[in-house]
């Protein structure tokens, strides 16, 4: 994730790290004390931690720490009845010496307050598209769908093409659905680390 910023003589910049996230960070726990008089500055720190979402490979990671920033989830933290599944991260792990097969990873986070059953994941690789199911999801957990991918059929294409969709029920009210759906197209010639 990168920031942009104004730069002199009406410029803009592009930019991350610690000095693009602080602002974002300081400003989330000033709304989040603002709504809640209650929270101490650290309470309102640990509700943004609580509540950040899933990022790059499962579980905390070098790129993106706990996750990435979601003032929204945090405020709406007490809200009963959320529903809103999400495609946290699509990313490929190359094959170990000695194997043909590398895997995708796909993560499903539930990022509503509801506990969630039976979500159907649809994952296209190169062309090809199979169905999977979450049996169950309580409120903030992610899972991980691994699923082993021909690496030397794929080299042979020069390239890897990921597509996860969530299919939720439509009776069911997502609160966000452009979450529900993420892609990525790897040249295999290139990095293959998310």
């Amino acid at each position: 994730f990168q920031v942009n910023a104004a730069w002199p003589n009406e410029q803009i910049i592009s930019f991350s790290g610690t000095s693009a996230s602080a602002p974002f960070v300081s400003g989330s726990i000033a709304a989040l004390m603002s709504q809640d008089k209650r929270l101490s500055a650290f309470q309102a720190s640990q509700l943004l931690l609580t509540h950040s979402n899933e990022a790059g490979v499962m579980g905390p990671d070098a790129e993106f720490g706990i996750g990435t920033l979601d003032l929204g989830r945090a405020m709406l933290a007490d809200t009963p009845d959320i529903v809103d599944p999400a495609i946290a991260s699509t990313y490929y792990v190359p094959p170990t010496t000695g194997t043909s097969n590398g895997s995708t990873h796909v993560i499903i986070e539930n990022r509503g307050t509801s506990t969630l059953g039976n979500i159907p994941v649809e994952v296209t690789i190169n062309s090809v598209t199979r169905q999977y199911y979450v049996n169950q999801l309580q409120a903030g957990e992610a899972k991980l769908i691994e699923i082993p991918t021909d690496h030397i059929r794929s080299s042979a294409l020069g390239e890897l093409s990921i597509e996860a969709k969530l299919r939720p029920n439509e009776s069911i009210q997502d609160l966000r659905q452009d979450n529900n759906a993420r892609s990525l197209n790897l040249d295999l010639n290139s990095e293959l680390i998310p």
